[in-house]
Order: structure tokens, then sequence, then C-alpha cells
């Protein structure tokens, strides 16, 4: 199952994306906003799984999905861990708008939690994880966050493997193999450890591709195709503003 955030408020309007990314149907009946479906993950789940099964049998009504109007799946979360560090979590732009901060160019993979306990252990806390998605930095997100079962043997519980690409200026920068040596279980328990995590916790992989210094004007591209040579989760483009 795939889910987006389309541009409307503060929080955006939470809606079901095809498996090809080209249609999507709205959610708000079920739930406003992302947040709103984390929050009440047990329940809500079900039931925008069924929503992504009409839709893909084409019985409800549909809209093409356009990234260029998504904002970030989650435009605002309770934390967001990166490199073992807190970060601003209260205003990603979405995955077409500009750079406002040159120095967080930088492609990664991230994991999104339900509701997860303290001391939760490494093996358990793999069941927590409820969304994948790809970031630049933490300035944007990729367009939509996948479940975990969406991405068949590219996800084994606690790892991603696949190709994360970023290109800049037209031309490829990097091709970094995820998923080798990456344990997104361990690195749940270990921020749970001291404290329980809120749903919609966003924790970023300690892999990716270098940071970028952007120059005003430079584009960047970031994304990760599945067996097919597809976006799985659409794509990052950004424009670089002047500092």
């Amino acid at each position: 199952m795939k889910l987006a955030s389309l541009k409307s408020g503060r929080d955006g309007r939470l809606v079901v994306v095809s498996d090809d990314l080209a249609w999507c149907a709205d959610a708000t009946h079920i739930a406003p906003t992302l947040q709103a479906a984390l929050d009440g993950w047990r329940w809500i789940e079900p039931a925008l799984r069924n929503l992504a099964t009409d839709l893909a049998h084409d019985v409800i009504p549909k809209v093409r999905f356009h990234e260029r109007e998504a904002a970030s799946p989650l435009p605002r979360t309770y934390l967001w861990l990166a490199g073992g560090a807190q970060r601003r979590s209260d205003g990603f732009a979405g995955p077409r708008d500009p750079l406002s901060h040159a120095d967080e160019a930088r492609g990664s993979v991230v994991i999104i939690t339900g509701d997860v306990p303290m001391g939760v252990s490494a093996q358990d806390s793999r069941a927590h994880i409820v969304l994948i998605g790809l970031t630049n930095g933490g300035s944007a997100f990729s367009p939509v966050f996948v479940t975990p079962d969406a991405l068949a043997e590219q996800w084994d519980g606690g790892a991603l493997s696949g190709t994360l690409c970023v290109d800049l200026n037209g031309a490829a920068h990097a091709r970094v193999e995820t998923g080798a040596g990456e344990d997104f279980g361990q690195r749940v328990a270990d921020a749970a450890k001291d404290r329980g995590l809120c749903a919609g916790t966003i924790i970023g992989s300690s892999y990716g591709a270098d940071a970028l210094q952007l120059n005003a004007g430079d584009a960047l591209r970031i994304w990760m195709d599945d067996a097919r040579h597809k976006p799985i989760f659409g794509v990052i483009e950004q424009e670089a503003l002047a500092g």
C-alpha cells in the first residue's frame, strides 16, 4: 500500500496511491491526515487497505496522482531522528518544493513507526515499523510512503535492499546499494531504550549518499527503483535557492 498527502492546510490531505503511482483516491473519510492514520493504525490500516484494493480494481472514484501536488507525506511529525541526533521536525517541504537549505542535501532511506513501547527489543521493534520512504536529509521526503509488505523481497523486516539513486543537474552523482549492515529494528530499539516513541516517529538510515553542498540553481533528483525499474516511492526533485 502506498500513501501520500496532497497539499492542503498544514498537515496535508491523505490519499491512497496506486502501485504505479498514476492514480490516487481520497482517504479523508477514513483519516484526514497521515498522522491521524498513524495514531489509530491498528484499526485504520485495514480500512485503508480496503480502499487501496478498491482503487486497484477501479471501483471507486480516482484522480491522477501528480507528484508536484504532493506535500511531504508527513508535513510535520513528533520526532525525526537522523545520524543518532534529533532533528527539527515541524515543517518538511514537499518532494518538488525548492531547497531552502543547501547543506541538507543527502539522499537516504527512512522508516516511520507506529506507537513504540519503551524498552522494546530489536526483534520486536520490527513490528512497529509501518512505513518506509526516502528523504533528502530531512528537508523533504519522497512523494509516497510505502507499507513493508508492498516492498516484497526488497524489505527483510529491518532493511531495504535496492539502489538509492542521486542525480545532480541531470548527471549521476551517486548509486548507493542499501540494505547491507542496516538494521532499522535495532535503531528503533535504541531510540525507545529510555522512552516510548509516538506514532509518526521518523528514523533515518545511517547509510546513504554523501552530503552535497549545492549552489543556487542546482537541481537534485533522488529515487529508488523496483525490480521493474519503476520508482517505488516517487521522485524527490528539488532546485536549490540562493542562500
